[in-house]
Parts: structure tokens; C-alpha cells; sequence
């Protein structure tokens, strides 16, 4: 039997079971540019989701793309039991959901859920945050940033969406708009040493990297 926290690697690369060796090379490759610059995330928690995706990425490559350990790979998930987040129950609303699927790591269900949510409830910010999240944990950054940009309408104060959607541009490499949404995080809290190491990070990127010192020594004497 495969460990219940086992990683359905399948989903996590969005292909079927029968997908092609050639198929799976390519999918994990798209999915490592993108986690791998995820890495360098400012916020801890992306940091952590990050690196933790990466590592599923590498233990998916061993595991579909060697004969041998696919055949066992197939057969262990074949035999295992499918397994729903006790949270998700016909009792709960489509929000309560898409939150349960997320933190069973299954984002495809929490998509699907937050979907619901926000058809039933289209003024929650958070069930567009929840989807927006679902949406870039699926690789898709154009939904994530409209789904993203939909909370900050409903709620723009909150300083998290401003940061998530600047995490969104960032990894798409669209600097303007990834340090607009940084700098309105930093407006909403002064000081913010997430959306300053941010804003270094899209400085660095951009060649100006005197201006990324000087900013990242004023977080790190501070913090």
C-alpha cells in the first residue's frame, strides 16, 4: 500500500495514468521553472509550499519515468484506498470545501469547489483568494491573476492578495506589474520586511541591484 500522504503524482502533473514517458518529461519540466523561481519567494509559507512541490517533482520524476518503478508505482496506487478530507461533507458549503481539498493537497478538487463557491457567492474575497491559489498551485497563472485581482477588488486592503498576485507577475517575469502589486503591500504595511525582500528580488531581476542591497540591508538590520 502507498503511504497515505503519498503525492498522486499523476494529478499533481495533470496527466493521465497513461500518459507518455515523453509526456511526463515534459510536464515536469514546466512545473520545475515554475516552482523553482517559487523558491525564492519572500513569504515563508510560499517558501515552504515551494520547495515541498520541487521535492514532489524530483520523487515523481524517479517514480513514472523508470519502468520498473512505475509498474510498482501504478500498482500501490492502484490499491490504495481513495481517501477525502474529513472536512469535505455534504454538510459543508462550497467554501468550507475548496479550503478542506486545499490542505489535503488536492488543488484540482479545490478549484473545482472554489468555482462553486464563487457561482454561489460571487462578493467573497476569500473564496476568489482560495481559487486564485488552487488556479496557480494547477500552473494556471492567467486565471490565478484574474481570480487574484477579483479578491483585491472585493478586499483591497488585504495586504496577502497584493502580495500573492505580485508573486503571480513575478514568476511570469512581468516586473512592472509584480512590483506595483509589492508596493501596494508595503503601502497597506510599512515596513513589511515580505514585500521589501520582494521588491529586492524584482530590483535584482531587473539589473539594479545596488538598489536590492541597499534595501535588503535595511531588512536585515531590522530583522
Amino acid at each position: 500500500m502507498i503511504d497515505e500522504a503519498v503525492v498522486n503524482y499523476y494529478e499533481l502533473l495533470q496527466l493521465d495514468r497513461s500518459a507518455a514517458d515523453a509526456d511526463i518529461k515534459a510536464a515536469i519540466s514546466k512545473k520545475r521553472r515554475l516552482w523553482i523561481k517559487r523558491q525564492a519567494s519572500a513569504d515563508p509559507g510560499r517558501r515552504t509550499e515551494a520547495e515541498t512541490i520541487v521535492r514532489q517533482l524530483d520523487a515523481a520524476e524517479s517514480a513514472l519515468l523508470d519502468p520498473a518503478n512505475r509498474r510498482r508505482y501504478d500498482q500501490q496506487l492502484a490499491s490504495q484506498r481513495p481517501q477525502a478530507p474529513a472536512a469535505v461533507d455534504g454538510s459543508a458549503d462550497w467554501l468550507d470545501r475548496a479550503r478542506a481539498y486545499l490542505d489535503a493537497g488536492n488543488a484540482t478538487a479545490a478549484q473545482r469547489a472554489a468555482r462553486e463557491a464563487t457561482t454561489q457567492r460571487g462578493n467573497d474575497h476569500g473564496a476568489w483568494a482560495v481559487r486564485a491559489h488552487a488556479s496557480f498551485l494547477l500552473g494556471q497563472a492567467a486565471d490565478a491573476e484574474f481570480e487574484f485581482a477579483e479578491a483585491i477588488r472585493l478586499e483591497p486592503a488585504t495586504v496577502e492578495y497584493h502580495q500573492d498576485l505580485g508573486e503571480v507577475y513575478g514568476m511570469q517575469e512581468k516586473w512592472t506589474q509584480a512590483l506595483r502589486e509589492f508596493q501596494a503591500a508595503l503601502r497597506l504595511s510599512p515596513g513589511n520586511p515580505v514585500a521589501r525582500t520582494s521588491i529586492a528580488q524584482v530590483y535584482l531581476a531587473n539589473e539594479r541591484s545596488r538598489e536590492a542591497l541597499k534595501l535588503m540591508e535595511s531588512v536585515v538590520a531590522e530583522h
